[in-house]
């Protein structure tokens, strides 16, 4: 009955912030079920420095447990990294680049109802397997915890985002918000323009016809093709211009690795973007290329190199120098240029 009553009292209890409160202060209002948190001004007395620091720390360590926690619970949609690097990666400056390298993530955010369940699970569903990826939407979450926090960690670790905007949905609009300020490439759906906010409208849209939902798939596919096509590879150019990189690898490897599944699936060589339940990795891919005798030995060298240095960035969470970062540059704009784009009418 104690254990139980203090659970009680603890889970009930109200948390204060404070600057430079006396324990003794602290400890009477805990009597009170108040638990202040006091912040010293000892080495900064900027107080809204201070709380910025304070709320910056609480909101990594919720992105970084719940994304432990999202890796953990599907490890079929992420690439295997040893728990200790996911949490280093995620307190890095680059973290988004990073984490978004190893994961076959689509998160898909939409209205629930009938009419949009036909659209997610014969269409969408099918069209982001056939790319390598698993699409994932609010409802599919089991784990317990605060939704909105797991919608979250779920844009934020996720590759790719698709939105159908359609009837301006407040919860869909504010999760596309999530997606924009993170910077995740997000593809929006909707039934008429007139769906679509003005201040969005600069994203990769399609309009679909329900009555015509063969066509909409067709141009899914096409625009998450394009979604990882050469807008990417000038990210990644600007990313390298501006000092950073090892988020410029990542990003690279994201290219690559939809690259080669492409290659694999265009070819028909045995292979979907899956082996089981799990998508290809981008090892695995280059492997099942180089069996098939589709690479030359230069080329297939070339590209091995590339996914070590890529590997180093990911798994190891390794600072990259600009040769390495340009070397990955030109070996991913080479393997498209004479692999997966040759004619140039790829889009």
């Amino acid at each position: 009955m104690l254990v139980q009553s203090r659970l009680g009292k603890f889970q009930r209890m109200a948390y204060v912030l404070g600057f430079d409160t006396p324990i003794e202060e602290i400890e009477s209002k805990f009597e009170e079920n108040l638990h202040v948190i006091s912040l010293s001004t000892s080495a900064d007395p900027d107080k809204g420095i201070l709380l910025s620091r304070f709320f910056d720390d609480v909101q990594q360590r919720l992105d970084v447990e719940g994304g432990v926690r999202l890796r953990g619970s599907r490890p079929d949609i992420f690439e295997t990294i040893p728990t200790e690097k996911v949490e280093q990666a995620s307190r890095q400056s680059d973290a988004t680049s990073l984490l978004t390298s190893s994961s076959n993530l689509c998160f898909v955010m939409m209205p629930f109802g009938q009419q949009f369940d036909k659209l997610y699970y014969e269409f969408i569903k099918p069209c982001v397997d056939q790319v390598g990826l698993t699409a994932l939407r609010a409802d599919e979450m089991r784990a317990t915890g605060s939704i909105v926090e797991q919608i979250r960690v779920s844009i934020q670790q996720a590759r790719l985002c698709i939105a159908d905007v359609s009837q301006r949905n407040p919860n869909v609009l504010y999760e596309v918000g999530i997606a924009h300020t993170l910077g995740k490439p997000t593809i929006l759906l909707a039934r008429t323009a007139k769906d679509v906010p003005f201040d969005i409208a600069g994203l990769r849209a399609i309009i679909y016809d329900v009555d015509n939902l063969a066509q909409f798939r067709a141009e899914l596919s096409r625009t998450i093709d394009a979604t990882f096509g050469q807008d990417r590879l000038d990210e990644a150019r600007c990313l390298i211009e501006s000092g950073m990189y090892r988020a410029a690898v990542a990003l690279l490897g994201i290219v690559l690795e939809h690259d080669l599944r492409f290659v694999i699936e265009r070819n028909n060589i045995g292979l979907t973007g899956r082996i089981g339940p799990r998508p290809l990795t981008i090892a695995q891919s280059l492997r099942a290329l180089g069996v098939a005798g589709m690479l030359g030995t230069d080329d297939e060298k070339a590209l091995r190199k590339a996914v070590g240095i890529r590997n180093r960035a990911v798994h190891e969470v390794k600072e990259l120098s600009r040769d390495e970062a340009l070397l990955m540059l030109d070996t991913v704009q080479d393997f498209r240029n004479r692999y997966v784009n040759p004619t140039q009418d790829r889009f």
